[in-house]
């Protein structure tokens, strides 16, 4: 899952209120509101999981981006997620696949569509293509030294490999990914992990090191809890939003 916490939900809300008067203000002049308009509207919903009102203003400030730009690839792979979150598969790979081609042309990184994309694959159940994506998008951000990125890659790694039965390979994956997020002090990272670690452990046969993290993750969630950091979750299946509003 992404997680917003309330108090952002709420500010979200009121962006997106003011948003959508200065549009109204365009329409009254008869004028063409910028694109930057309409992607922000579509990053807004995404983090509201609105997935049709992100993909249909995100579809319009396409319409108005002409020429390959970095902006447009975030578009195009945002849609992809929406429509993975929708569950409408084929759309999705359409636009995530656009994204990459658009981000290569401008030199852009593709990091996030492709673990979009490996996410896709992986509820497919087309693993050996999930795992090239998600491969490409860890080797992308290890070169670019985005590590927590990295961390996001080898969880969906590990994903994977479970659903392989290569639950060895699933648990090292597993490990670095935690280790990654403990490093940098992630915390809701790894509330989303613990359960993925678990249940690959007690397949494994591991229940003193399952039962371990389960007193982890309930100390950590309930921490979480506390501090009101996470209280309205969105559906991640992997799908990150890139770069979502402009300023």
């Amino acid at each position: 899952t992404h997680c917003i916490s309330s108090a952002a939900s709420d500010v979200y809300k009121r962006q997106i209120k003011y948003m959508l008067m200065a549009l109204d203000i365009y329409k009254i002049q008869n004028k063409q509101a910028p694109a930057r308009q309409y992607q922000n509207l579509g990053g807004l919903y995404f983090y509201l999981a609105q997935w049709e009102k992100s993909i249909e203003y995100s579809e319009i400030a396409i319409e108005l981006k002409k020429e390959p730009s970095k902006s447009k690839a975030n578009l195009y792979s945002n849609i992809g997620a929406s429509y993975i979150n929708l569950e409408q598969f084929d759309k999705a790979e359409i636009n995530l696949l656009e994204s990459i081609r658009i981000s290569e042309i401008v030199a852009s990184d593709t990091g996030s569509s492709r673990i979009n994309l490996g996410t896709l694959y992986r509820n497919l159940e087309q693993y050996e293509k999930a795992l090239i994506q998600l491969e490409l998008s860890e080797l992308e951000y290890q070169k670019a030294e985005k590590f927590t990125y990295v961390a996001n890659a080898i969880t969906e790694q590990g994903k994977v490999y479970s659903l392989l039965k290569k639950y060895e390979v699933a648990a090292q994956k597993y490990q670095q990914a935690y280790d990654m997020y403990k490093e940098f002090d992630l915390k809701p990272k790894r509330v989303e992990l613990y359960p993925h670690m678990i249940e690959n452990l007690e397949k494994l046969g591991n229940n003193l090191q399952a039962l371990k993290l389960m007193h982890e993750f309930k100390d950590m969630s309930d921490e979480i809890n506390s501090t009101e950091s996470i209280k309205v979750c969105l559906l991640y299946t992997s799908p990150s939003p890139r770069d979502g509003l402009l300023s």
